[in-house]
């Protein structure tokens, strides 16, 4: 932590990291490891051996500034280009975002309750940030209940709940980077305590501009009704993240006039992440990299502030 002093200034400037390295040796590995587990049990061994190789070509041709995010949306148009759409991620989405609206009336007792209703609320976003079918383990409804039921033991330290609300007390437009299916409904619910809270803040959420595996759209918020606290908006691109020199202009000018970024989940952090705002990344640890980046141990929730990374 480089201190709790926040500037908002000179945001464009600061902003313009997008160079940086993104690609991992380790996220390559995982990424290449994968490739076999999404070809079609049926499909004729010239054809695996084609897609293996167009694949590997592109994993071999990325720049160090793709991340993982971006070369997973390649790697799928390639799957899909071959072996059409092989998982029907509208109905998946549907079915999580109707499961976690179902949970909506107990939550926000056990938030109403705290002690901190708003660490609450933060702890109970983070751990949505499991429902995500593009990692390798998939998702399981009795883990995700098992993470909600011991969600208040995800490790949101004084000092960051301090920075995190001395930001927001300094805020007026804070803008909310969303990422999965039924965890939106979870940042709902988080949004819904920050403007409890803090009264003068404007919200606006962001969601992918095109269809990407579990990532929300335009009709995930809607399916929630999130446009009953925050502006909805999409950002002009279909990878499972905010890549500055990738999302529309309208959404570049609404990160960089925002007091607070709110970044959920791993694709935002890997995305966005150094980007030089005040953004402050909240997900859980889902793959072995991230687990021994931050040396814990995996589906560990984490709040981090940019100047950190």
């Amino acid at each position: 932590m480089k201190g709790t002093e926040l500037s908002h200034t000179n945001n464009s400037i600061r902003s313009n990291r997008v160079d940086r390295p993104r690609m991992f040796a380790d996220c390559l590995a995982c990424l290449a490891r994968n490739i076999t587990k999404k070809i079609p049990s049926d499909a004729p061994e010239e054809v695996r051996r084609q897609y293996v190789q167009r694949v590997y070509a592109l994993l071999a041709d990325a720049p160090v500034s793709a991340s993982a995010p971006l070369l997973s949306r390649e790697m799928l148009h390639i799957r899909e280009d071959m072996f059409g759409k092989q998982v029907d991620y509208p109905a998946i989405k549907s079915y999580y975002n109707r499961k976690m609206m179902a949970y909506l009336p107990k939550l926000r007792e056990e938030i109403k309750k705290a002690d901190d209703p708003l660490k609450r609320a933060v702890q109970y976003a983070a751990c949505g940030n499991y429902i995500d079918f593009s990692v390798p383990q998939g998702v399981s409804e009795e883990k995700l209940e098992e993470l909600i039921s011991a969600s208040e033991n995800i490790d949101v330290s004084e000092e960051k709940m301090k920075r995190f609300c001395s930001s927001l007390e300094q805020t007026e437009n804070l803008v909310y980077l969303l990422d999965n299916c039924g965890e939106i409904v979870l940042d709902r619910l988080l949004m819904e305590e920050i403007r409890k809270e803090y009264q003068n803040i404007r919200i606006t959420a962001v969601v992918r501009g095109g269809e990407i595996m579990n990532d929300v759209t335009q009709a995930d918020a809607d399916q929630i009704e999130l446009q009953k606290v925050a502006t909805v908006m999409h950002n002009g691109d279909d990878i499972a993240g905010n890549a500055l020199d990738r999302i529309s202009d309208e959404a570049k000018k609404v990160l960089f006039s925002a007091d607070t970024i709110l970044a959920k989940g791993q694709g935002n952090f890997e995305t966005l992440g150094g980007c030089g705002l005040n953004v402050f990344y909240l997900f859980l640890c889902k793959c072995d990299f991230f687990s021994q980046m931050f040396r814990v141990p995996l589906n560990t929730g984490m709040v981090l502030h940019d100047d950190e990374i």
